[in-house]
């Protein structure tokens, strides 16, 4: 595959997913949207510069990070990395994607699947990506997208403290994985943490 046809294939999954959004987009997915799939494929192409990728690399990463959560449109939040691998295998023959790359692509999609256990580069460099806003300021708008995201969801089952709890567990149990995200990342996410643990302790418990 030349380096045309890899400007093709990205300008092609950038456009067939955007679509895809606008078909199947559902109004309480205010933090799992095209905004956030957006940034991961930024985040990716960001944490890949940083790394000896290949050109056929670099399309395996760009495509799973385009279609990573494309299966939340269209099925149950538990299911959805399995599904957006249907989404993308749908879509596969048009993008011109060997099955070789569809292989690849899959893995990297599955291995943001939590217990995360991402194995190589390219599998951690998605990984990463998909979490990044937890170690920057992003993370305090994101964290009240996905604050409502889950409040449409659970409805009368979810309060904020209750969110906030998780969250702060949650980002115990969470790792990045490569040097790069290690290096730039933790003290950030640490510092998050930090601050959601002492605004969390001044809320009342309803």
């Amino acid at each position: 595959m030349g380096q045309l046809s890899y400007k093709r294939v990205f300008a092609k999954t950038e456009k067939t997913v955007t679509q895809f959004f606008e078909q199947h987009g559902k109004k309480n997915l205010t933090y799992h949207n095209i905004q956030h799939t957006q940034y991961v494929v930024h985040k990716t192409l960001e944490i890949a510069a940083h790394y000896p990728i290949t050109d056929e690399q670099l399309v395996v990463l760009y495509v799973a990070a385009w279609f990573h959560d494309t299966g939340y449109l269209i099925a149950e939040p538990k299911k959805h990395e399995l599904k957006s691998t249907e989404v993308l295998k749908n879509a596969a023959g048009e993008l011109g994607l060997t099955d070789k790359q569809v292989d690849e692509i899959n893995r990297c999609i599955l291995a943001t699947r939590y217990p995360r256990k991402p194995v190589g580069l390219l599998e951690e460099i998605i990984c990463d990506a998909d979490t990044f806003n937890l170690g920057t300021m992003d993370f305090w708008d994101t964290n009240k997208r996905m604050f409502r995201e889950l409040l449409a969801e659970r409805k009368d089952k979810l309060n904020k403290v209750l969110f906030d709890q998780e969250t702060i567990r949650f980002m115990g149990i969470h790792q990045y994985y490569t040097a790069y995200c290690k290096q730039f990342l933790k003290q950030g996410k640490a510092q998050n943490k930090k601050q959601l643990q002492a605004a969390s302790l001044q809320k009342p418990l309803k």
